[in-house]
């Protein structure tokens, strides 16, 4: 068995995340000299002189996935894992930080690589080191995505540590089936999650603070609730958006203080994921209003639960009081104009705008312009002369916010200083960095449609048919990997899934059958003669001579039908109710002849018309028989959703088994309209 002494590199933080090493390029030209060695050794030993060639060599001895055994030859400590690359410096391996530590190995240490072909693992139990692995929505595709992307084996006793969406969850591995270390690479593991209750989860969940482990505050719509909010902190509520079939109006007040004033600075903020902040969030209301409210259209919450408010607290020593109001109110609401009544003799003055009569107007304009001054930055705002409010009006010389001096520092924090995303977008409103991360951010976590893992979406859509389905860069790369059509067994990519299903959809929809033969107890396709008769149905009707009008095949047709009627087929299987044997009831030869007259008489108009479709009474064979009766019992299985042409099809195809006819005409048969 191959194995080398390495010595250990510095840590690659690539690897980090995974089992594998790297390895020099020697051990690769080693491992395939082996592999060659061996092979000729079972030829020569087999007495096989076949020639082969050193790359058929190489495919047939090395397994897949390279596993290896790596041990610490001082401690004796081992572990598995397999290869990241063959592009190590000669006599050196670089190892996973962590599978340095469970090795108890420092750098420059000698560690001994030994080639292991495990086995196929077939179950797994795991049990979470922390209580925080809830938070983790759906295991399955957490653990298969990562397992897949960073690993080839599992080893009993290691620790997993999972990166999800920005967090990381730390798994034991306890126990392993069928060994204690497995191979994991293409094959089925049955995981279960075993909760661990040790030291380390108390001490996790006992240092989360009291009021963090209590559960949300719940409101429904139409309720108000009051709280507190402390400097730089977020105070959450979650609203219940059930029977909600209205717009949803929130309202946030600022209470005041002993002093008389409010803490105008909380920001009201709101999103349809838990704990949004000031950098994400859907809707807010960062302004420094006493009252701020927000106005949520039915539209945008179809399909929503639950609505999470957030409030943040201003930015002093002191904590905020505040009170939120929820109510549902209507479209009407939203558009309904201001009413006022003016007195017709009314004028406006021209120094605070206030409407005024006529009469009185010089008066008015003399103690308003005694006493009162516009805005000098023309917002038409009025105040008294040399009044505090006016010493504290403020506008912004970058946009058109106004406010008070008060304002000016959060107003220049929140939209005119430059914010950086994680993924490096710029800018310097807050209100454009939240929208940045909740549309077109690549560091924006998204539940993947194809992996069902939480993950970053990555880059913008390049494609048109990524853009048409809206597929970033992860779910693009994921909805590339190929799994095979149950209908035409070709290697389909996920994210073509739809179009091909569809594909097929309108194909079944546009299948047609080759006609039937005319004859009612026939179950065979007809052929190209003037009756619409299957080959067997129509051989006692050919005839080799000219036959103008029909007449003699006419004639040939009576008689087939007056000696079934009078003397039948006298076939057991036969159930055609136009024969004596079928039905049970002979004829005499005029009741026969008085029977087969409209038969007879029918079939003549029918052939006259452009486009015939004939109908006959015929007896048929053991087999046709025996085919329309299973068919007939497979369209009342099916509850005539197919028609029975469709239902004969599926006797005939699988061989008048009626489980496998009824799978295989609701699987291609066109579906009912």
């Amino acid at each position: 068995m191959w194995t080398q002494a390495y010595k250990l590199g510095a840590p690659y933080n690539q690897i980090d995340d995974g089992d594998k090493l790297y390895l020099p390029p020697s051990a690769l030209e080693s491992l395939l000299n082996q592999s060659v060695t061996n092979n000729d050794r079972f030829n020569a030993a087999s007495g096989s002189f076949a020639e082969h060639s050193y790359s058929g060599s190489q495919s047939a001895q090395l397994p897949s996935p390279i596993t290896f055994e790596i041990r610490n030859v001082k401690t004796r400590n081992v572990v598995y894992g397999g290869v990241k690359e063959f592009s190590a410096e000669e006599g050196i391996v670089h190892l996973p930080q962590w599978m340095q530590k469970s090795l108890q190995l420092e750098l420059g240490d000698h560690v001994a690589v030994r080639l292991k072909e495990l086995p196929k693992g077939t179950w797994a139990r795991l049990r979470p080191i922390s209580s925080d692995y809830k938070e983790i929505m759906d295991y399955r595709a957490a653990l298969e995505s990562f397992l897949r992307a960073n690993y080839n084996t599992l080893t009993a006793g290691e620790i997993l540590d999972i990166k999800y969406g920005s967090n990381r969850y730390q798994f034991l591995v306890d126990d392993l089936k069928p060994e204690k270390a497995v191979c994991v690479t293409d094959t089925d593991i049955e995981i279960d999650i075993e909760p661990l209750v040790d030291d380390n989860t108390l001490a996790h969940i006992q240092a989360v603070p009291e009021n963090q482990r209590s559960s949300t505050r719940t409101l429904i719509v139409g309720q108000t609730w009051s709280g507190t909010v402390e400097s730089g902190q977020y105070t959450y509520l979650e609203l219940n958006l059930e029977n909600l079939n209205s717009n949803l109006e929130l309202t946030l007040v600022c209470t005041e203080h002993d002093s008389g004033e409010y803490l105008n600075s909380s920001n009201f903020i709101v999103d349809v994921e838990k704990n949004p902040t000031l950098s994400l969030h859907s809707w807010a209301d960062l302004s420094s209003n006493q009252e701020k409210s927000i106005i949520i259209l039915l539209d945008e919450l179809r399909g929503k639960q639950i609505l999470y408010i957030g409030v943040h607290g201003a930015a002093h020593d002191q904590n905020s009081s505040f009170t939120i109001t929820t109510k549902a109110i209507h479209s009407a609401t939203l558009t309904q104009p201001v009413e006022g009544v003016l007195a017709q003799d009314s004028a406006q003055c021209e120094n605070c705008g206030a409407w005024v009569p006529e009469r009185t107007m010089v008066l008015h304009e003399r103690f308003c312009l005694r006493n009162n001054v516009q805005c000098p930055w023309g917002c038409g705002a009025v105040f008294k002369k040399d009044s505090e409010e006016l010493h504290n009006h403020w506008h912004c010389d970058k946009c058109d916010m106004r406010g008070t001096v008060f304002d000016k520092e959060k107003h220049e924090t929140y939209f005119h200083q430059e914010k950086t995303c994680d993924c490096g977008f710029k800018t310097a409103s807050m209100t454009v960095l939240a929208k940045h991360r909740k549309t077109e951010c690549p560091m924006k976590l998204i539940i993947c449609r194809y992996c069902r893992n939480l993950v970053p979406q990555e880059n913008s859509p390049t494609t048109a048919q990524d853009i048409l389905l809206g597929l970033y860069g992860h779910e693009s790369y994921c909805g590339s990997r190929t799994i095979e059509c149950q209908k035409c067994h070709k290697q389909i990519p996920i994210k073509d899934i739809q179009v091909h299903s569809k594909v097929h959809q309108i194909e079944r929809q546009g299948r047609t059958l080759p006609p039937i033969c005319s004859n009612v107890n026939c179950t065979r396709p007809a052929s190209s003669n003037i009756l619409k008769l299957c080959q067997n149905c129509f051989g006692p009707f050919w005839i080799s001579t000219n036959d103008p009008g029909n007449v003699k095949l006419m004639q040939r047709v009576a008689r087939k039908y007056h000696l079934q009627l009078t003397s039948g087929c006298g076939k057991q299987w036969c159930r055609n109710k136009f024969c004596a044997t079928g039905n049970g009831q002979p004829k005499d030869a005029t009741e026969a002849a008085q029977a087969l007259i409209p038969l007879i008489q029918a079939l003549q108009q029918e052939l006259k018309a452009s486009s015939s479709n004939p109908v006959l009474h015929l007896c048929v064979d053991e087999s046709a028989a025996r085919q329309l009766t299973v068919a007939e019992y497979l369209h009342e299985l099916v509850g005539h959703r197919y028609s029975l042409a469709w239902c004969i099809k599926a006797v005939q195809t699988e061989k008048e088994d009626i489980y496998r006819a009824k799978e295989w005409v609701e699987d291609n048969a066109p579906l009912p309209k």
